[in-house]
């Protein structure tokens, strides 16, 4: 089941489709997960998850990619996303130690830094490699190399970005939405 959670983490991180994701640790009201969970149990796991842009609008389970989602890996997400300035509701879950389960920001953000000094986030790749192996067979291996930190580990993934090898073989894509209707 764990492998699940994570699985669901990575797939709606890409869904999401901005800034980079964070995992992080709990330390008041530590949400803890049996290991006695089975494969085939129906138990819907509900992660929250902030999202640092104030224009984001998105709610789980309002279309059937979020739906297959939680169908697929038993877990939903509860997106929150700061009414006013986005600094200052971050700012304030980071200093009060009320961080939720996830948060995606820019990269350039002071606050990834200071998660990492204050020991408020896990390492992506020590997860990945206790409970989804399989991240880094898909995952870049130069793009884990660049937002490898100092101490050796991972704490944010982005959800697109370019090598220097696709702007010298011209594999550029767009990272637009497109609606039909």
């Amino acid at each position: 089941m764990k492998g699940k959670i994570v699985l669901g983490i990575l797939i709606a991180a890409v869904l999401v489709g901005i800034g980079t994701v964070t995992v992080i640790k709990s330390r008041g009201n530590v949400t803890t997960y049996s290991e006695d969970i089975k494969e085939d149990d129906d138990e819907v796991i509900t992660l929250t998850w902030y999202i640092n842009y104030s224009w984001f609008d998105s709610e789980w389970g309002n279309n059937i990619v979020s739906q297959k989602i939680t169908e697929e890996t038993g877990v939903e997400i509860e997106f929150i996303v700061p009414k006013g300035t986005e600094s200052e509701k971050l700012d304030s879950m980071i200093n009060t130690d009320t961080l939720p389960d996830l948060v995606t920001l820019g990269w350039w953000e002071t606050e990834n830094q200071e998660m990492v000094r204050n020991d408020q986030v896990y390492a992506l790749n020590t997860l990945a490699e206790q409970f989804c192996p399989d991240f880094f067979e898909v995952a870049d291996e130069r793009r884990i190399a660049w937002y490898t930190q100092e101490d050796g580990n991972i704490y944010g993934y982005p959800n697109y970005s370019f090598t220097y090898e696709d702007f010298e073989n011209n594999s550029l894509t767009s990272h637009q939405n497109f609606l039909v209707r």
